[in-house]
């Protein structure tokens, strides 16, 4: 087997010009360079993208060219921008109807409340009749209700 290697190897350093060798090297070199740089590069925007991502900012969608591996990957990264979008736009408008509930609670009970002490003080005043009193103890029945509903 070792002596088919020197063979070969006498065979193209005596009959092959050392400059073939090299031209057939870069040959076989130069593509693959290509090749890595491009998935190299990919593979960055990727990392970027990702970084960006931690930081809060989704920004836009990756661009998913071929089907390889990093192609899945990038594709993968962008389904769960758009999960991580959906799910914040949600909890916004939870947050915004939570807000407006509390506004609405909020109202419904200052209004019956200020009317109620608003009577009780009216009760208060010595000078008052017994037909004002009574409607005066009515109101504060009828908010009083209004509450308990």
């Amino acid at each position: 087997m070792m002596s088919m290697i020197l063979m070969v190897h006498f065979m193209l350093t005596r009959y092959l010009p050392t400059y073939y060798i090299y031209v057939a090297i870069i040959i076989g070199v130069i593509p693959f360079g290509f090749i890595t740089l491009k998935f190299t590069g990919y593979l960055n925007k990727i990392i970027l993208n990702t970084t960006e991502m931690t930081k809060g900012n989704l920004g836009e969608d990756l661009p998913i060219k071929g089907k390889s591996h990093i192609a899945i990957l990038a594709s993968n990264i962008n389904q769960l921008k758009h999960g991580v979008k959906t799910s914040l736009s949600e909890q916004a408008k939870s947050e915004r109807l939570k807000t407006g509930l509390i506004t609405n609670v909020s109202h419904d009970l200052r209004t019956p409340l200020t009317s109620i002490i608003t009577y009780t003080e009216l009760l208060k005043q010595p000078n008052l009749s017994d037909a004002e009193r009574s409607d005066y103890v009515e109101v504060i029945d009828r908010n009083l209700k209004d509450l308990s509903y």
